[in-house]
């Protein structure tokens, strides 16, 4: 949980940095939270469009596929 709040943290000062999107995700995800999971990773996955990193964009797809 403390990960959570630190990188929840850093999103309050850095809104929409993919790197703590992507990571936030991945922490729900490995804690079995499947909601929050899908919700970063679909912050993260628009984040990484609006970067230019489609091909991250696609490996986030999956990912938040399989928290679905």
């Amino acid at each position: 949980a403390a990960s959570v709040e630190i990188i929840k943290e850093g999103l309050s000062k850095n809104p929409g940095n993919l790197t703590l999107l992507v990571l936030l995700a991945t922490d729900y995800k490995d804690r079995g939270d499947r909601k929050n999971a899908r919700a970063y990773y679909t912050e993260a996955i628009a984040a990484a469009r609006r970067a230019g990193d489609y091909s991250l964009a696609n490996q986030l797809q999956r990912d938040r596929a399989s928290v679905e």
